[in-house]
């Protein structure tokens, strides 16, 4: 059976294609496998970039850490607090990415490391507050003690002797030591620590010495040294307070590094393993590309011999057979009638065409004599249809010279209404587009200055939210302090009802001892012991009105008022001393004159009487300052609910103008596009029309006789 020449190269073609398909699927096989590599580089990939950015952000924090411990600004603050929140979400970046992948153990170490960074973090955090807090007291007892210092030098000069000889050593001593203290404070260096405390030692050395030689001088006037020396004590406790806040800060700050290289050797084991499935993965999939590689050039090489050994066979069997009967085909076109055909008895498509080239020979000769007696009627056909056709070709110019002068006339007609379209389309799409653009102006110029005044606004807003701060700030200090007051005062007022109390006990029984001169000496003892808690009481009222003078600097602007009424508090202290002082001098002349004892008694209780006044009018006095800094307090809490409300208030508004900004800033960007686009329709407008009328100009130009010309107007 032989087969059919499109059987053959069908056959042929599709070997060769099953042979290239077969080397694909082979290839497709062994690289199947590169998916899965390349998804675990893409995963460890993931993972190294995460552990790099935690290790960043870790030494970011620490970074920020150090500057704000160094110069306590507000911007470190902010950016240590923004370095740490990015530090946060990072890790749980990593955590959650190394659990996807199968390493919790090694997400596990991290959340412990980072749990450890954290604790000594905030134990840094903390012992700067207490650091500043120590600078704070330090700064308040430099200015206290120069007022102090000065005082006792006066002091010592007055008294004369031996004690005005040694005024003028005190003043080197305090300027070396609020001198190195300040230096301290400014520089941290322990050198001028310790010249710190040396001098303050020095200087109550100084305070002791001038103790002995004021020796039997009243306690009252003895109240200058007790004042320096306790202004010294604080400077010298805030210093070592600072120092040892100071050493802590260093040994939490090595901790800090030492957690965060526990947390950098975790991440860089972390990497390096990565790294290695990394590598491992790699290797593998270059060993399956080069595998497959060779598979498909082997697959490539098959198809190749195939496809050749499939050429030569549809050559042998197909043009072979084919160029023989080309050849006979060809020597019978050339005219030689002797030719024989081969391939005739094939039953294949080149058989039928060698049976086809033989009819074609056997009907050659017929059709030869035919021919011949064709052309002689042909051309007595001839002569009568040129005679015919000549008449038809002068019927034809008429009628197309008709048809020239018709079209014309149309032609013109369209141009005329052409031209009328443009002018009106030109005048009013250019009003619209002038109209347009105008607004866009007005619009862009509206939008600019609206963006103008909108970031004004944000500016002010951020002024005034940044005050409210401020002022919330210290309200919040002198509401404190004002509480704190108010404590005081009421410690103060109790005091002195009990000092009013035991007053009127002895007027009773002053009264009572007038019947009787033995119950006298008993009567004075019960006196000076009252005498002496009126004193004690009146040391401590002292005491607490100098914490609040004190607590009334460190608030500043605040506290300018706390440190008047703690003032006038210290006033009326001093004034119940003096009292006190003056019914001591009372008591010991009536111990003395006990043999006038009536007369004596009758004095005792006026004198008591006049105590009892001067106490009860301090505790009116004590009374009416407590009301007034509680009203102080209750307005001082009015003022900060107002402040709330302002910040939130500001706040509002900055989210408002913000939001107005950006809405602004797209009306403009919106508004400078429509006028971009106006000026681009202007022009594509201009071009259009211009090329209509030039387009209607050349029409009018073009002749009749150029089926260019025609052709070009049809298309306009």
């Amino acid at each position: 059976m032989r087969l059919s020449v499109r059987l053959r190269i069908l056959l042929g073609f599709t070997a060769v294609i099953v042979t290239l398909a077969a080397a694909n699927l082979i290839s497709a096989f062994g690289l199947r496998g590169l998916d899965k590599a390349s998804q675990e580089i893409v995963a460890k990939t993931d993972i190294v970039r995460h552990v790099n950015d935690y290790a960043s952000d870790i030494a970011a924090q620490t970074n920020a850490l150090r500057s704000f411990a160094f110069s306590g600004r507000e911007e470190d603050q902010l950016r240590l607090k923004k370095a740490q929140e990015r530090a946060e979400v990072t890790k749980r970046e990593v955590s959650e990415l190394l659990v996807s992948v199968g390493e919790a153990g090694t997400a596990a170490e991290i959340e412990t490391a980072s749990n450890a960074f954290a604790q000594v973090f905030t134990a840094v955090e903390n012992r700067l507050g207490n650091e500043e807090d120590a600078l704070q007291v330090v700064a308040v007892g430099i200015g206290k003690l120069e007022n102090s210092s000065k005082l006792l030098v006066e002091f010592l000069r007055q008294k004369g002797g031996a004690a005005s000889d040694m005024a003028p050593k005190f003043q080197p001593v305090v300027g070396r030591f609020n001198q190195a203290s300040i230096a301290y404070v400014a520089s941290g260096q322990l050198a001028d620590f310790d010249e710190a405390i040396r001098a303050g030692e020095e200087f109550d050395s100084l305070i002791k010495d001038a103790q002995a030689a004021l020796r039997g001088t009243p306690r009252r006037e003895m109240r200058v040294l007790m004042y320096a020396r306790r202004d010294g004590d604080v400077i010298r406790q805030s210093l070592r307070a600072k120092n040892a806040a100071a050493l802590a800060l260093n040994d939490a700050i090595v901790q800090l590094e030492n957690a965060a290289a526990d947390i950098a050797d975790i991440t860089g084991k972390a990497k390096q393993a990565a790294r290695n499935e990394q590598g491992h993965a790699l290797d593998s999939m270059m060993v399956a590309v080069s595998t497959a590689i060779e598979q498909s050039f082997i697959g490539l090489a098959i198809g190749a011999v195939i496809a050749a050994l499939m050429a030569w066979y549809i050559g042998a069997s197909v043009a072979g057979p084919l160029v023989r009967i080309t050849d006979a085909i060809s020597k019978l076109a050339a005219g030689d009638k002797t030719t024989d055909i081969p391939g005739r008895a094939r039953s294949d498509e080149l058989g039928k065409m060698a049976e086809a080239a033989g009819v074609f020979k056997d009907k050659a000769f017929e059709l030869e004599r035919l021919a011949e007696e064709k052309v002689e009627t042909e051309l007595r056909m001839a002569e009568a249809q040129r005679a015919h056709e000549k008449e038809e070709a002068r019927q034809l110019e008429e009628q197309k010279a008709r048809q020239e002068q018709e079209r014309k006339a149309r032609q013109e007609m369209r141009m005329k209404q052409r031209l009328q379209m443009a002018d009106v389309f030109e005048a009013g799409v250019m009003r619209i587009v002038e109209t347009v653009a105008n607004a866009s102006k007005d619009m862009a110029g509206a939008a600019k200055s609206l963006v103008g005044n909108t970031q004004e606004t944000s500016a002010q807003v951020h002024m005034t939210q940044k005050a409210t701060d401020e002022a919330a700030s210290n309200v919040q200090a002198v509401a404190g302090a004002t509480e704190e007051l108010s404590v005081s005062f009421r410690s103060v007022s109790h005091e002195l009802d009990q000092s009013a109390q035991v007053a009127q006990s002895a007027v009773v029984e002053a009264s009572r001892t007038t019947e009787t001169v033995a119950g006298l000496s008993n009567a004075a003892s019960q006196i000076g012991n009252v005498v002496k808690m009126i004193r004690d009481i009146a040391d401590q009222t002292n005491l607490l009105a100098l914490n609040a003078t004190i607590e009334a600097a460190r608030a500043g602007e605040a506290g300018k008022g706390f440190a008047v009424v703690a003032s006038e508090v210290k006033n009326l202290a001093s004034q119940s001393s003096k009292a006190t002082e003056e019914i001591a001098a009372y008591v010991e002349k009536i111990q003395l004159v006990s043999d006038d004892a009536s007369g004596a008694i009758n004095r005792i209780g006026e004198i008591i009487g006049q105590m009892n006044d001067v106490t009860q009018s301090v505790v009116a006095a004590v009374h009416q300052q407590s009301a007034a800094t509680g009203e102080i307090a209750m307005n001082v809490q009015h003022v900060s609910a107002s402040t709330e409300q302002v910040r939130g208030s500001v706040a509002i508004v900055d989210a408002a103008a913000a939001e107005t900004r950006t809405m602004s800033g797209e009306m403009q960007q919106n508004a400078e596009k429509l006028l971009t686009e106006s000026e681009t329709l202007k022009k594509e407008v201009e071009r259009f029309l211009l090329e209509v009328r030039d387009t209607s100009e050349e029409g009018r130009q073009a002749r009749p006789s150029e089926p260019g010309n025609i052709h070009f107007l049809r298309t306009a």
